[in-house]
């Protein structure tokens, strides 16, 4: 069963009744050039996922980045994966795209920055997609079900609510 969590402000929402039960497996490349393939790159684990739409959306998914990681670490319990869906980049522009990720993403990030260069019709579909330079949230329990999704800002009362859902998450064993 999914949880709809907490509602959060600044039109964070969460649409339980929504959600697909599990996260579509994606395969992908990291920043780093590596393969990756979600939810499986963090099985065990609950995992959030920051994910953005366009150039714009950047500043607001490195903030909440940022958020997340300052709020639950990085102790190994918790998965956090900043997703760029780049299908809609003109194929053209796309390696100037990738070049520029890679100068701005620290080095110790890029393992978990996922380039997404296709699938973007059902990942906006799984976010609810409404404003490309918003940023969306998906916070996926230990076996990569969807148990909240939410996009805005990150502000404070944004940020304790998403820990609300992970620390939940973490406290069942899920």
């Amino acid at each position: 069963m999914l949880s709809a969590g907490l509602a959060l402000p600044l039109a964070l929402i969460v649409a339980a009744a929504q959600l697909s039960p599990r996260l579509p497996r994606t395969e992908a490349e990291t920043a780093s050039e590596k393969a990756i393939v979600l939810p499986d790159a963090a099985a065990g684990r609950v995992a959030v996922l920051i994910v953005g739409f366009s150039k714009k959306s950047s500043e607001v998914t490195e903030r909440w980045e940022k958020s997340v990681f300052q709020d639950l670490g990085t102790g190994g319990r918790v998965a956090i994966f900043r997703v760029a869906v780049l299908e809609s980049a003109p194929r053209i522009l796309r390696g100037f795209i990738r070049s520029g990720i890679e100068k701005n993403v620290p080095k110790e990030k890029r393992d978990s920055f996922v380039l997404l260069f296709h699938d973007e019709a059902e990942w906006k579909k799984l976010v609810h997609f409404a404003d490309p330079d918003e940023a969306y949230l998906v916070v996926l329990d230990a076996d990569g079900g969807v148990r909240w999704v939410g996009h805005g800002n990150p502000d404070a009362p944004g940020t304790a609510n998403l820990k609300a859902q992970v620390d939940s998450l973490l406290r069942r064993g899920r």
